[in-house]
């Protein structure tokens, strides 16, 4: 293999053994463990191997991690006793209402200092629970303010988040999905609800300048409501905020995942994130720490113990070790999607924001990276993406890649998934989500998919394959 493969290796076994040495006092023995593991094989095998060893070791961290929260709660209640029952260890009196202190502040301490804004935050249980936190706290702080309820417009496509927008919709005045920034600048919505890269077929972005400009000329809504879940740390905030300062916008939110891209790829516990950036000039402004905890609590949107506890450690919520983790994620993907886009193929469409030709909608203010690449055939039928995830599995077994069919992204090792956004017509995607590791794996991944787009058709697939069977998918 090549020296690419021995220095990605490398780093994957540097920041493995970092790791270790900044958790060792979470339990001693099982990092010491790992440890002597790993000296053990250092070097040992071909690159393929060393890969294989290395992903083994991150899976007993993994471990580790889990089993220690595993063992904290086992013999806890959801509802502990209290008085002179209680266990002084335990701080809560109903597990969904949990306070998680020491990461709230974790998650605050990691924002920037921007000037005229004060930033206040929670963990929560999910990226969809900070984001119907975040929601409901834009609802109320709006209607104490003035007095009826808010119109929303949301500039975004995950599908849940317009499921969820729907649900809550009754304490909106009115809602609409907007499609550009200028449509969603002339909407002169009260809250607004974006997407930096918009988790659609095309993954358009949000140009961030051309947004800023137009809000601080024709008026900005009351509450800004950021989902960057696919880009965490890496939108520009501070020059958001920065623009946001001297307009009538009292509060931007964020509200994201925090399993994706927070873990170093290993999800250890389900989380999400709510930070509330408060105009420090509109004194009305009412979105403070203790509203957030209550807002979490009351909808039941709090982090389990269990899960506070796995996440307890030092790279969960670090910005540094995420940006360290985004980057190798953006540059992997980046590095498959322009593979993909040299010539025309079987995929129509290799869309990646890296890919886009700069326009309208990727200018100096759109963020250009993402944990995957989205594929489409020229002929986006469900049984040509079955055949295709068939000859995909049929050529990784052959090849000895390591892909991964399953859902999601920003993991150590890479997978795939054929999505149906909609069941009523059955058209399809395929996502293709490189992991943070680089080396034998990410290079046979990609040239398996740059094989299959020079055949250049279906047509050519069905014949070169033709014994391969389509694979069944639950829809």
């Amino acid at each position: 293999m090549n020296a690419d493969s021995s220095s990605a290796l490398g780093l994957e076994r540097t920041l493995l053994q970092r790791v270790l040495d900044e958790n060792a006092q979470l339990d001693p023995s099982g990092m010491a463990r790992i440890s002597r593991n790993l000296a053990a094989g250092d070097a040992a095998g071909d690159h393929r191997e060393q890969e294989r060893f290395l992903h083994d070791r991150y899976i007993d961290l993994r471990h580790v991690l889990r089993s220690r929260a595993d063992r904290s709660v086992v013999d806890r209640f959801a509802s502990p006793p209290s008085g002179r029952d209680a266990d002084p260890g335990i701080d809560y009196g109903y597990e969904r209402s949990a306070p998680s202190a020491v990461l709230d502040g974790r998650l605050v301490d990691g924002e920037p200092d921007i000037t005229g804004w004060t930033a206040s935050g929670v963990v929560c249980s999910s990226g969809m629970a900070a984001l119907t936190v975040a929601l409901h706290v834009a609802a109320y702080e709006f209607r104490s303010v003035h007095g009826r309820l808010p119109k929303v417009a949301l500039l975004g496509d995950y599908f849940e988040t317009t499921m969820l927008i729907e649900l809550v919709s009754t304490s909106f005045a009115s809602w609409s999905r907007c499609r550009s920034v200028a449509e969603l600048v002339a909407t002169r919505a009260d809250v607004v609800v974006l997407e930096p890269v918009r988790y659609d077929w095309d993954l358009h972005t949000v140009d961030f300048i051309e947004l800023s400009t137009a809000w601080a000329a024709q008026g900005a809504p009351r509450t800004v409501i950021v989902d960057p879940s696919l880009t965490p740390g890496v939108w520009p905030k501070q020059q958001l905020l920065t623009t946001l300062t001297g307009t009538d916008t009292a509060t931007v939110i964020e509200a994201r995942s925090a399993l994706k891209l927070d873990q170093l790829g290993l999800e250890l516990a389900n989380a999400g994130a709510v930070v509330v950036h408060r105009n420090d000039a509109l004194t009305a402004a009412v979105s403070d720490a203790e509203t957030l905890r209550n807002a979490r609590a009351v909808l039941g949107a709090a982090l389990p113990p269990r899960s506070a506890i796995a996440l307890d450690n030092s790279f969960f919520l670090d910005p540094d070790w995420r940006r360290t983790h985004v980057a190798l994620v953006a540059r992997n993907n980046e590095a498959f999607a322009r593979a993909l886009s040299v010539d025309r193929g079987l995929f129509e469409t290799v869309a990646h924001p890296a890919n886009r030709p700069r326009g309208a909608d990727t200018r100096d203010g759109s963020v250009r990276v993402a944990p995957f690449t989205v594929l489409r055939l020229e002929d986006d039928d469900l049984l040509g993406y079955r055949l295709l995830l068939g000859v995909i599995r049929t050529e990784a077994d052959r090849r000895g890649v390591d892909l991964q069919f399953g859902a999601s992204f920003g993991f150590r090792s890479h997978r795939h998934e054929t999505i149906v956004p909609r069941k009523r017509d059955l058209r399809c995607l395929l996502k293709v989500a490189l992991g943070a590791r680089g080396g034998p794996a990410m290079d046979g991944v990609i040239e398996l998919f740059r094989d299959l787009h020079a055949l250049g058709s279906m047509d050519a697939v069905r014949r070169h394959f033709r014994g391969v069977r389509p694979i069944e998918l639950a829809l």
